[in-house]
């Protein structure tokens, strides 16, 4: 690999992305597609951000790609256009901790945060639902931050709403029971009609708590009669039941 490649970590290798991306200029995305919170990247006049975008190279992944793996050199700001990335820190080898999601619309500020301070990517970022990422290069990252006011408020408010998420995951995990946080995350991804696709190992990383935990409570709910578990499939038989747990005062 010559230093003039593009690259975030092991996942911006060409070689990584041979079977699962592919890469095309920005500028050839259909307008109506540009999620309306990017759209001041294309509409602005701003010079560094013409540049910033020009520059900028476009990924599409698949559901299961690794973008960027804990401890990588982080030289991008990553940026979804479409799809969803999940982040997440693993611990002690095997131990998940959920971190947060990034939506079409959305940049990553763990990325931005590692820029600033040229330091590894701490946690790892995968491909939830197919995606397509625009990837901004430190060098240009740096120059629109510091010219573009625009920009620098954009990532300021990417700043504001993680923080203020993890606020909340960590009032919940210090004060909330497992029980009661696992039937509120089980109401808030039923749709109705289809069993939830989870394995127990990812909702205990979405939880912040041990796979086996997770499980036991499993048992317990299915005991109850409130859902009915098969291998990465939970489905909601009684709805009225979850709900009283979920309402209940700790």
């Amino acid at each position: 690999m010559t230093k003039k490649s593009t690259r975030l970590g092991s996942a911006y290798r060409e070689s990584h992305f041979a079977d699962n991306a592919s890469t095309r200029d920005d500028a050839k995305y259909p307008a109506s597609a540009r999620p309306e919170n990017l759209r001041f990247l294309y509409d602005n006049q701003d010079p560094a951000l013409r540049r910033a975008v020009t520059a900028a190279r476009s990924v599409f992944l698949s559901s299961g790609s690794v973008v960027i793996r804990q401890d990588e050199q982080c030289n991008h700001l990553i940026l979804v256009l479409k799809g969803t990335l999940r982040v997440y820190r693993c611990c002690h080898g095997t131990r998940e901790i959920f971190l947060y999601r990034i939506a079409a619309g959305e940049a990553c500020p763990l990325t931005a945060a590692m820029l600033s301070r040229n330091e590894t990517y701490p946690a790892n970022a995968m491909v939830e639902d197919d995606a397509k990422i625009m990837l901004i290069s430190s060098k240009c990252f740096h120059y629109a931050f510091h010219s573009s006011r625009d920009f620098r408020e954009f990532i300021c408010a990417q700043y504001a709403k993680r923080l203020g998420g993890f606020v909340n995951s960590l009032e919940q995990i210090a004060l909330g029971n497992i029980e009661k946080r696992l039937s509120q995350w089980l109401l808030a991804h039923w749709d109705g009609d289809n069993p939830i696709r989870v394995s127990h190992r990812e909702l205990s990383s979405e939880l912040g708590t041990a796979r086996e935990v997770v499980s036991r409570y499993l048992k317990e709910f299915e005991h109850c009669g409130w859902v009915r578990l098969k291998r990465r499939s939970i489905a909601i038989s009684d709805h009225t039941g979850l709900v009283a747990l979920a309402s209940a005062h700790t």
